[in-house]
């Protein structure tokens, strides 16, 4: 109980650190340089990145914290789990970023009409999905090694001082538009490589897998656990984004943006508890 408690508070402190970068950011920066139409884009971009990062996770985020256990052996590497939780998710992100090609024409046409400048930066969702994926499989991965203070902090503070950086650049005339999307994925494409990093540095973690641990009954379970889980994320993942899209397709980015800043200021609320459950989720 003792690193839960310490693992969450130093995680909260860390979080309301990320929070005051965000308050200048959405409050003083994005409101003073970004017209309302340009900041419903950046959000669009990252929930639709978000939403298809959830997809392809393959119900990885739930059978690390479930399976982990099985793996869990210091001596062995933990048998190679960290290799499985890159594999899976790795077939996930190609899978459902096909789809979102092949589906581009279809889901385009809902927001053609008022938010033509998402439909012009579309592709753009694929690599910010994949940085935004493995960030947090990387986090995921400490998580359950009950360490969460640093990929906390790369999440809350690193992330929202990156885009400090890139807004600014932006509002200063130094990077375009374009280069201010680019800028979204290059800024998780950093994050990502410092929670890796950190996950070499607990000298924890194996690329090599095991083959020979993974008993039929095993993989059995697991196969149905995640078949499971993926269906659930149908539902489940696309909820928390539906707001934005809404907002997107039938009022405009402009909407969008305005909606955004409101959205900020209801998230400080559940600050708190994402730290709590970052840290006890794996201890139970």
């Amino acid at each position: 109980m003792g690193v839960i408690i310490r693992q969450s508070i130093k995680g909260t402190i860390a979080t309301y650190i990320g929070t005051g970068i965000g308050i200048i950011t959405n409050f003083f920066i994005l409101t003073q340089f970004l017209t309302s139409e340009q900041i419903g884009l950046t959000r669009v971009l990252i929930d639709a990145a978000s939403l298809l990062m959830s997809l392809a996770q393959l119900g990885t985020s739930s059978s690390v914290m479930r399976f982990y256990p099985h793996f869990k052996n210091s001596k062995e590497k933990d048998h190679g789990f960290f290799f499985w939780t890159l594999v899976i998710p790795f077939i996930g992100i190609l899978l459902f970023s096909l789809l979102a090609i092949l589906f581009k024409t279809h889901i385009t046409a809902y927001f053609q009409k008022q938010s033509l400048l998402f439909v012009q930066y579309y592709y753009y969702i694929i690599p910010l999905a994949f940085f935004i994926l493995y960030m947090g499989i990387f986090e995921l991965n400490a998580n359950v090694l009950m360490r969460i203070t640093i990929p906390k902090f790369v999440r809350e503070v690193v992330v929202r001082v990156a885009l400090l950086v890139a807004y600014l650049l932006f509002a200063f005339n130094i990077i375009s538009l374009d280069g201010l999307i680019i800028s979204l994925s290059v800024v998780y494409a950093i994050c990502t490589l410092f929670n890796l990093l950190y996950l070499f540095s607990l000298k924890h973690i194996s690329l090599k897998p095991d083959f020979t641990f993974l008993t039929r009954t095993l993989k059995r379970e697991y196969l149905f656990y995640t078949l499971f889980l993926v269906v659930a994320a149908v539902a489940v993942n696309i909820t928390p984004y539906l707001n934005t899209f809404f907002v997107s397709g039938k009022l405009g980015l402009e909407f969008t943006g305005i909606f955004v800043i409101a959205a900020n200021i209801v998230a400080v609320i559940e600050m708190p508890y994402r730290s709590l459950g970052a840290i006890s989720q794996p201890a139970i």
